[in-house]
C-alpha cells in the first residue's frame, strides 16, 4: 500500500503523545506511523509492519496506513479521512462509563475537518461530555488542495465554538509549544470530562504519498520551512541556548537514532513473513 510520510510533522506527534497515559487511548490518520512512535510503540514492531511482516504491530496485516497497537493505547489508523474520530470519542464515552481516569485523543487533519463524521463526532462527544481531544494537524493541504481553497474561516481551531467546547491554535513546529499547551488541555480535561480541540500548524516535508509528484507547491516554500521551522532543528538549537545539551550530545543522541532505524530494518528483514492459514484470525463478527 500507499506510504504516508510525517517528516516534519514530529513535533505535533511527539508534543501530544508524550503527555498522555498508557491508558490513555488515541486514534490516527494515514499517517500515523510518528503518532505510534510517540506513544510508546517499538520501532522494530512498527517497521516490520511496514513489511508486512508477522512481527509487525498489527501482524502484517495493517501496512503502513492501518497500524494499531493497543498496548500502548493506540487503537487504530485508517486510510477513512476522518474515520477514527468516532471511534475515539467511543473510547473516551467507555472510559467515563467506567469511571476510568483516561482520555482519548483523536489525530486529523486540515483536509478531514470537512468530513461528516468529524462534526458528527465533536458534536457528540459535546453532548455526552466525553474527554477527547480532537488534535488538527493542519498541514495546509489536503493532498494538494491548500487548505485555504477548501477551509472555510480563519482558523479550524474556532469551529470548536460552534459545538460548545474550548478549542486554541498552537505552534505544531515547536514541540514544548505543543506539550504545554497539550499539558495543560489533558488536565483540564480529565477533571472536566469535556472534548477539545487543538489546531496545530504544522507542515509535512515530502508528498502525500511517497511516489506522487504534483507540483503544487513551489521549492522556496518548502525551503522555507525546513531551514526556518524544522521542529527538530528548532528544539536542538533551543535545548542547546539553554545549555540542556551540547553539541557532542546531540551528535550521539544523532547517532543513537541512527542505530535504532538500521536495527528496526534489520529486524523487518529477518522477521518472517505471515502464513496465509492464519488468514482468519482476529477477524470479529
Amino acid at each position: 500500500g500507499a506510504i504516508h510520510s510525517s517528516i516534519g510533522q514530529e513535533a505535533t506527534a511527539v508534543g501530544i503523545c508524550s503527555v498522555l497515559e498508557t491508558a490513555d487511548t488515541m486514534t490516527g490518520t494515514h499517517r500515523s506511523h510518528g503518532h505510534l512512535l510517540a506513544k510508546g510503540s517499538s520501532p522494530d514492531a512498527l517497521m516490520a509492519e511496514l513489511f508486512g511482516r508477522i512481527t509487525g504491530v498489527s501482524g502484517g496485516r495493517g501496512g503502513s496506513m492501518h497500524i494499531a497497537d493497543v498496548s500502548v493505547g493506540a487503537l487504530g489508523s485508517s486510510g477513512i479521512v476522518g474515520g477514527g474520530l468516532p471511534l475515539a470519542v467511543g473510547s473516551a464515552l467507555a472510559g467515563r462509563l467506567r469511571n476510568e481516569p483516561r482520555i482519548s485523543v483523536a489525530f486529523l487533519g486540515d483536509g478531514a475537518a470537512n468530513q461528516g463524521m468529524v462534526h458528527e463526532a465533536m458534536n457528540l462527544a459535546s453532548v455526552w461530555k466525553t474527554p477527547t481531544i480532537f488534535a488538527c494537524e493542519n498541514n495546509g493541504y489536503a493532498v494538494s488542495t491548500p487548505s485555504e481553497h477548501a477551509v472555510a474561516g480563519a482558523h479550524i481551531a474556532f469551529r470548536s465554538l460552534a459545538y460548545g467546547f474550548d478549542g486554541c491554535i498552537a505552534d505544531g513546529q515547536n514541540v514544548l509549544e505543543m506539550v504545554a499547551v497539550t499539558a495543560k488541555v489533558a488536565n483540564e480535561i480529565r477533571t472536566s470530562q469535556a472534548p477539545f480541540l487543538i489546531e496545530a500548524k504544522t507542515y509535512r516535508y515530502r508528498e502525500h504519498s511517497e511516489g506522487v509528484s504534483l507540483e503544487y507547491r513551489p521549492d522556496s516554500e518548502i525551503n522555507d520551512w525546513i531551514t526556518r521551522r524544522d521542529p527538530i532543528q528548532t528544539f536542538v538549537e533551543t535545548m542547546e541556548s539553554l545549555g540542556v545539551l551540547s553539541p557532542d550530545e546531540v551528535e550521539e543522541l544523532e547517532s543513537a537514532t541512527q542505530d535504532t532505524i538500521s536495527a528496526a530494518v534489520a529486524f523487518a528483514e529477518e522477521s518472517p513473513m505471515p502464513d496465509p492459514a492464519d488468514l482468519f484470525e482476529n477477524l470479529y463478527a
